[in-house]
């Protein structure tokens, strides 16, 4: 016998839960298995809605009430009332009392099976349960009725099956598998119970008075009692029926007295069960979440700087007006917030639901796998950072394991959390964003002003009539936003197709008026002024600068008294001409260029993308790194005794992290000249770890040193004599002040004293609230103000809400909050774009081909208008300008380095095109 033939012979059969009792069979079948209980469940409650509604028909036909044993021997006589012996008896029809005894019997077998399933060993408690009991009064007299004739005609009070009808309600409510909700469910509740109360009570009293002599009186028939039920229910009491019998009287009272005792109980639950979801929020339904938008805004605490700001932003764009927002937070909203809420113009479109986005119960009642997005913030304001992150890590992946088709926004708050979050479509770090914007602040003055209102929806401002002309220029400059369009598709840039960048930017801001700052190829990543080499195609996407998108925009042609006739081939943009042949012979089109594969760059930590920057060939001993400290192989205890050539920058933090790294790397650009490299002194409260400084020894000029800023001494000793740039961070441990805003007074004190003891130092500072930068650069005296006017008065109750925007100190770059920024991930939702141009701008990325951010003295230009300085230095330098840096005289006349009079003097942002050689790096000295 071969193997297969033994196998074959082996075969068996084999029964699973052979050993389970017939009680436990029953019980899966009638309980635990949905569908069958399911079905057992409606069938009975539809067949004790069809004995009431047999009971109220059967009466209806036979209204006339049996005086006498209903054919027996007996002779009526003389009726006499109240006839009580009709209380015993009713005339049926043989249909009626059919049916009766069918739900009868069905009725009795679902009782058996329910004392056989729940039966624990005490019969007599099982048998006087409310069910049981009741299905002894309504069903077992018709059973009995089977076994006499004469007991067909028996009263049996069948109308009690709406009480029965109720059980299974109520059973079918609380299945698992059907979504009601408690509130759902207590309403329900209630609801059936009225009913029932109302419906018995009607029955009753039709009953009892058919008995009496109501002669001269209307009777009391079906629709009458319902009447005579709900007027005295809803304690009106008009008077017009009342019951004469005895025992009729005597039920009202009953069901009275039930009324008041069960259905404020009821009430009660019902109200703390609507409480309850009060706090819970709103809810958002199924069919509204199929047909209508929705973004879902999920964080761990929602402050009401956070939602102003968002609903500010997101409802700027006219095509996201009717998009609904719902707020996912475990926290119970404060009165605040809820005010906020209650804004007509929000009230409508945001709804607020508490809970968690790691349950999926909640998830699905933001109705996330609907959402047209997510945004999952982190909150700030918090001890542990590390372990905020890591709540919104969670809530990442929780929405991303529910829906992964719904794009994801996500902010956190340190760097090395960044990678954890990849899997989202957009991310953002609050410390990488905040110190590359500190660093570019010290390259190009008020750079985070710049980047502030690039992140910001503003139309441009009208300041007051008795603001500066600083003020004035300032605002309308407000209203330019960055845009991109197809290049074929495009009203600006579709004419200059086959045209270099160059060209198409020089033509496009003469005709239009539109800054062209940036392309992205088909196949390709964006760039930021690509030079005059890159050719521009039909399928490229153009970026600009300008106050409104091209779709709405008209564009009409205005003739120009001075324009050369049409047909002069040298009239159509002569000085453009000039200047596209003089570019081409200067540099041809074809030269080629290094590419990044001739510089290799090494990432202090994984999540960081840095661009090519200056590196030591060999990273430095830690204990050189000290600046206060000697070692073996340096003796220098200050900052003094290393004689820098160049000024320094000092960054003062109360705990030191690898994030700081984002405010070295763009200190460290290749695109500055080695010569013009800048000490870095870090001032620290706390001793830094083995990583940090491991990370900071790779790069040059670069030391720390523990001290605290209010200590003039430490202040000192780091140099700030020969510092040409000061920036301080905010304290973490200054964020939890018992008063909110005063988060930022031991900041705001600070910058006062070394503002008045070093006047020529550029002070940059971080505060935690932006409504605090009005105290930075105003020096309040004791001088008595004048009286304000009930003009002024009423103009100081009507701030604005972009006013922070508009503080001196934010507007020169000397004071930065990272509040601010939130608007980048909002916005990346319209522009997915700004993402890549901010962290290009700053200086957190470099693409192949892209330029870098520059700042340029501008005192040898003539140019009178910053349209002809556009022109100029897209002439001269191949640079685009895009933006001007204007600094005015304060009252003393000795605050800044760099100021500005109205002199043609010009200090200007600018893309410089991509260097076309490379710059290695060794040892500086």
């Amino acid at each position: 016998m071969n193997l297969r033939q033994k196998l074959s012979v082996h075969r068996v059969r084999i029964q699973f839960y052979t050993h389970v009792s017939a009680k436990e069979k029953l019980d899966y079948i009638w309980n635990r298995n949905f569908k069958t209980a399911f079905f057992v469940r409606a069938t009975l409650l539809l067949l004790k809605l069809l004995s009431c509604v047999v009971y109220v028909a059967n009466f209806v036909e036979f209204e006339t009430p049996i005086t006498h044993c209903y054919k027996c021997n007996d002779s009526p006589g003389n009726v006499t009332y109240p006839t009580y012996s009709a209380l015993l008896w009713v005339e049926r029809s043989l249909f009626f009392y059919v049916v009766e005894v069918c739900v009868a019997a069905l009725s009795i077998g679902d009782t058996i099976v329910l004392i056989i399933c729940e039966f624990r060993g005490n019969i007599v408690e099982q048998i006087l349960s409310y069910r049981v009991f009741l299905e002894l009064i309504v069903s077992v007299p018709f059973i009995a009725s089977l076994c006499h004739p004469l007991f067909r005609y028996l009263y049996v009070p069948s109308f009690l099956n709406c009480w029965l009808a109720k059980v299974f309600i109520s059973k079918i409510l609380y299945m698992e598998p059907i979504a009601f909700s408690s509130m759902q469910r207590l309403l329900m509740k209630l609801t059936t119970f009225i009913t029932c109360l109302a419906f018995t009570c009607m029955c009753g009293i039709h009953y009892l008075e058919r008995i009496q002599d109501r002669t001269g009186e209307e009777e009391f028939s079906f629709f009458n009692s319902f009447w005579f039920v709900i007027v005295t229910f809803s304690t009106v009491g008009y008077g017009d029926m009342t019951p004469i019998g005895w025992i009729s009287k005597l039920f009202v009272i009953f069901t009275i007295g039930l009324a008041l005792i069960f259905i404020p109980v009821q009430l009660e639950a019902l109200s703390f069960a609507w409480g309850e979801k009060q706090k819970l929020g709103g809810s958002y339904g199924h069919r509204r979440a199929e047909k209508e938008c929705h973004v879902v805004l999920c964080t761990s605490n929602i402050t009401e700087d956070i939602l102003n700001e968002f609903m500010n932003e997101f409802y700027a764009y006219p095509k996201l007006q009717n998009y609904y927002v719902i707020l996912l937070c475990p926290l119970e909203f404060d009165g605040k917030i809820n005010a906020m809420l209650e804004n007509p113009s929000w009230s409508q479109r945001v709804i607020y639901i508490q809970g968690s986005a790691l349950k999926v119960s909640d998830l699905i009642r933001a109705k996330v796998h609907y959402a047209e997005c997510c945004f999952i913030f982190s909150s700030r304001n918090v001890k542990d950072r590390r372990r905020e992150d890591e709540a919104t890590i969670l809530r990442t992946w929780a929405i991303k394991d529910f829906a992964s088709h719904v794009p994801l926004y996500v902010q956190v708050l340190q760097p090395e959390h960044k990678q954890l979050v990849m899997s989202a479509n957009y991310v953002i770090c609050e410390d990488e964003l905040k110190y590359a914007i500190l660093a570019s602040n010290c390259v190009c003055p008020a750079m985070s002003t710049y980047i502030s209102l690039l992140v910001h929806t503003l139309q441009g401002r009208n300041p007051a009539e008795n603001n500066d002309q600083w003020e004035l220029q300032y605002a309308r400059s407000t209203a330019q936003e960055i845009y991109d369009k197809t290049v074929e598709k495009s009203k600006f840039f579709k004419e200059y197709v086959g045209f270099s960048f160059m060209e198409a930017a020089f033509l496009a801001h003469r005709k239009y008026g539109c800054m062209t700052i940036g392309i992205k190829p088909t196949e390709g990543q964006l760039m930021l002024n690509p030079g005059p080499h890159h050719i521009i195609k039909a399928t490229d996407t153009i970026y600009y600068f300008y106050t409104t998108s091209e779709d709405e925009t008209e564009i009409s042609v205005v003739k120009n008294e001075n324009e050369a006739p049409k047909d002069d081939p040298e009239s159509n943009n002569n000085r453009g001409s000039q200047f596209f042949s003089k570019l081409q012979q200067a540099i041809p089109l074809q030269q080629s260029r290094n590419s990044f594969s001739d510089v290799v760059m090494t990432t202090p930590y994984p999540s960081f993308q840095a661009p090519i920057c200056y590196l030591l060939p060999e990273n430095r001993k830690i204990c050189c790194l000290n600046l206060f400290k000697p070692c073996e192989h340096d003796q220098r205890t200050c900052a003094a005794e290393y004689n820098f050539k160049n000024p320094l920058t000092i960054l003062c933090v109360e705990v030191p992290s690898v994030a700081i790294c984002n405010f070295i790397v763009p200190l460290r650009h290749h695109c500055r000249e080695r010569y013009a490299l800048t000490p870095i002194i870090i001032m620290t409260e706390n001793n830094p770890d083995v990583n940090f400084l491991a990370a900071i020894s790779y790069y040059p000029l670069v030391y720390y040193c523990i001290g605290r800023l209010e200590d003039l001494n430490d202040v000192i000793r780091a140099g700030v004599t020969q510092a040409e740039t000061l920036v301080i961070v905010d304290k973490e441990s200054s964020k939890f002040a018992e008063e909110s805003y005063m988060a930022d007074s031991g900041s705001v004190v600070n910058v006062y004293f070394l503002s008045r003891m070093f006047p020529d130092l550029e002070i940059i500072t971080e505060l935690t609230y932006p409504a605090n930068m009005r105290f930075l650069g105003v020096h309040y005296t004791q001088n008595a103000p004048k009286e304000l006017s009930f003009s002024q008065k009423k103009a100081l109750e009507a701030t604005p809400q972009d006013q922070d925007l508009f503080r001196r100190a934010f507007v020169s770059g000397s004071a930065i909050s990272t509040s601010m920024l939130d608007t980048l991930l909002y916005q990346s939702y319209v522009k997915p774009y700004i993402i890549s141009v901010i962290y290009l701008l700053i200086g957190l990325k470099q693409h192949q081909g892209s330029g870098t951010l520059i700042f340029r003295t501008m005192a040898d230009s003539n140019a009178k208008t910053f349209t002809e300085l556009y022109q100029e230095m897209i002439e001269k330098y191949y640079e685009i300008p895009i933006g001007i840096y204007r600094s005015i005289a304060l009252d003393p006349p000795r605050r800044r380095k760099r100021r500005w009079s109205f002199k043609p003097v010009k200090e200007v942002v600018v893309l410089d095109q991509p260097p076309r050689r490379r710059r290695r790096f060794g040892t500086l000295g």
